[in-house]
């Protein structure tokens, strides 16, 4: 999911001045090597404090919902952006990845941005981009992500979308 490259662009984005926390949600899943190489590369970073694996969240709408900025920038495709989605459905901007379906869920400059996988340059000058605006101009950009959502991935908004193609293959309109 990018996060070695997160940890990279924290890097830059402290040796800039920024003042920013970054949180690592969710659980090892049985990966507690990788966690433990994520934690060596924060530590090595001089990231103590500013960069933190917080571990399980059983409630990942509120954390999202009090995000000012989601990344997800995934070095693999995925076939549907949920963490993107999810971001969006909370109004939170999200900076995803160029590869898989995160383009499709992410209009890049307007309800978040796109930046190149395994790029931990792009993902701090992204993320330095989102910081710049200020919180009204990622409270705008979280609405616009907020109201993408609604409009193309809803289960009714999918459904209508999938009862297209059948009907376009077909070519019966119901």
């Amino acid at each position: 999911k990018g996060h070695r490259e997160a940890i990279a662009a924290a890097a830059l984005l402290k040796a800039q001045g920024a003042s920013y926390s970054m949180l690592f949600v969710g659980d090892a899943q049985g990966r507690d090597g990788y966690s433990q190489e994520l934690a060596t590369l924060i530590a090595a970073a001089s990231l103590d404090g500013q960069v933190m694996m917080v571990g399980h969240c059983d409630d990942m709408p509120a954390a999202l919902a009090l995000a000012d900025i989601v990344i997800a920038p995934s070095n693999l495709p995925e076939a549907f952006g949920r963490v993107a989605a999810e971001a969006g459905a909370m109004a939170a901007p999200a900076i995803g990845s160029s590869i898989g379906a995160q383009g499709e869920i992410i209009a890049d400059g307007a309800t978040g941005l796109i930046v190149p996988p395994a790029n931990h340059e792009a993902l701090a000058a992204a993320m330095s981009r989102l910081l710049a605006m200020g919180p009204d101009g990622r409270r705008a950009m979280g609405h616009a992500a907020l109201l993408r959502v609604r409009e193309r991935f809803t289960t009714s908004a999918l459904q209508k979308a999938t009862l297209a193609v059948y009907e376009g293959l077909t070519g019966q309109a119901r």
